[in-house]
């Protein structure tokens, strides 16, 4: 669950040829601002021993920086939508280093977090599943259009590490019978991951989709899978079936 940020970071520098730290401003930028204050409020919260904003206590915050009505009709500007992917991962970010030094991650304390702070992050990555599924047609056009002189290190960089957050992001939902958090939650994730699925996997290279498959099919065979959970990951499992490979697939 942990692993999207991978994505965010290899999209912005392949976009930006720079980096993860440039900044766009778009029409979509109450996205942004409602995800950076969200962050805002958890690290000043655990800065100061309190708990964080949740749900429970703070559920039109919380479901403002993560609403799939203000994605639908954000910029449809690759930029602006990777701006405002990034911010919601980075607020998702604060929620797994809360109590913790975010410049030195503690993977225990992470794992903590993710069972501690579950409902918030499960809506995080839903919106992140539909901000990056969104993201993806665009990004095909965007690599379409770059000149030989335009892959720069730093583009090509991104771009791996884009591919490897993918990857990675997909591989943990296979096992997600093994996590510790609420069937709900659970369900809400991989729902959004099936959604999302024929756009993002449209960018994993072929060998990786074979691999992925072998995955899905074990995780297809675990004991007590809802019905939910079977149908997503079945979804998934067919969209790994296709064979078209251009744009960022191909490279």
């Amino acid at each position: 669950m942990r692993v999207c940020g991978r994505m965010a970071v290899g999209a912005a520098a392949l976009i930006f040829g720079l980096g993860a730290a440039a900044a766009y401003a778009a029409p979509g930028v109450d996205l942004v601002a409602a995800d950076n204050g969200l962050k805002a409020k958890i690290q000043a919260a655990g800065a100061a021993g309190r708990a964080p904003p949740t749900l429970a206590d703070d559920g039109a915050e919380v479901q403002g920086a993560y609403s799939l009505d203000a994605l639908a009709t954000a910029t449809s500007d690759i930029e602006g939508l990777l701006d405002i992917c990034g911010a919601a991962y980075g607020s998702q970010a604060a929620y797994l280093t809360f109590g913790g030094d975010a410049a030195q991650p503690d993977q225990a304390l992470a794992g903590r977090n993710e069972v501690r702070f579950q409902n918030e992050i499960a809506i995080g990555l839903r919106f992140d599943m539909a901000c990056f599924a969104r993201a993806a047609p665009l990004l095909q056009a965007f690599v379409a259009q770059l000149a030989p002189s335009d892959w720069t290190p730093t583009r090509r960089q991104g771009m791996a590490q884009m591919r490897e957050g993918l990857t990675e992001t997909f591989t943990g939902l296979a096992t997600m019978a093994h996590d510790p958090i609420s069937l709900q939650n659970r369900e809400t994730i991989l729902g959004a991951a099936a959604s999302g699925a024929p756009a993002l996997i449209a960018l994993m290279p072929l060998s990786e989709r074979q691999a992925l498959a072998v995955k899905i099919d074990q995780a297809l065979q675990e004991p007590g899978l809802s019905a939910a959970l079977k149908a997503d990951l079945g979804s998934i499992r067919a969209a790994l079936t296709s064979t078209d490979c251009a744009g960022v697939c191909a490279l």
